[in-house]
């Protein structure tokens, strides 16, 4: 599923597929910075949906059956 999104976003980048592939969920949330006393942490949470993850999903679904 993770190289379906990443195979959606790689053809995001072209003009052809670009609409086919559109992100339909893009949530991020991003928390650059947490100081603690000794620590500095922080992180970066983001969920991308779009046809490639299904594609990626359905594929991953099938060669594991």
């Amino acid at each position: 599923m993770i190289l379906g999104t990443w195979l959606g976003l790689f053809f995001q980048r072209f003009a052809a597929t670009a609409v086919l592939f559109a992100n339909v969920v893009d949530f991020t949330i991003d928390i650059r910075q947490i100081d603690l006393v000794m620590v500095r942490i922080g992180f970066l949470f983001a969920m991308k949906l779009n046809l490639g993850t299904l594609i990626g999903a359905i594929t991953g679904i099938v060669i594991t059956r």
